[in-house]
């Protein structure tokens, strides 16, 4: 599926308001190899991207959802899509309890939207992204940017599996 053109509202230097929503400290808002900050990047909804330091503390995060709730509303946007880079992989989980959705385990806009900023800042333009592990309903979302004449075109797939026909 092609996605609309990225487009970007800054950055958020709110660590603390961000590290108390998901109950850890500001030092751990950060990629352990790599200086990005959080930002607000939609292609199609306005997410804010929050890099953390390991799987490990994403796989162990006890989101506050009345808190990230405040934080997307301040921010004007859906929620929080966070994600790590670790040997090569990149793990993301998303929150968006603003539309009723605390935990999602695979999200198009928002790892598109993940995909051009990790195009842009030069660190890959196509990455197979693993979300939902800690829901226990792990998704694989192709992702791949593709840079042409100062726009880009991103495009988003994946798998799905029929667990339950309730």
């Amino acid at each position: 599926m092609q996605q609309s053109q990225p487009e970007e509202y800054g950055e958020v230097l709110d660590f603390k308001g961000i590290g108390e929503s998901l109950n850890i400290p500001e030092d751990y808002i950060r990629l352990k190899d790599y200086k990005i900050n959080p930002r607000i990047i939609s292609t199609g909804l306005k997410d804010i991207l929050i890099p953390i330091k390991s799987r490990e503390i994403l796989n162990n995060i006890k989101p506050n959802f009345e808190k990230i709730l405040h934080v997307s509303l301040l921010n004007q946007s859906v929620g929080y899509h966070l994600y790590t880079i670790e040997d090569g992989t990149i793990y993301t989980r998303n929150f968006a309890p603003q539309v009723g959705i605390n935990e999602e385990c695979a999200t198009g806009t928002s790892n598109g939207a993940l995909i051009y900023l990790l195009s842009k800042e030069g660190l890959t333009d196509e990455a197979d992204i693993i979300q939902g592990e800690t829901m226990g309903e792990t998704s694989m979302i192709y992702t791949k940017a593709i840079h042409l004449m100062n726009k880009y075109i991103i495009k988003v797939g994946g798998k799905a599996t029929l667990i339950d026909e309730h």
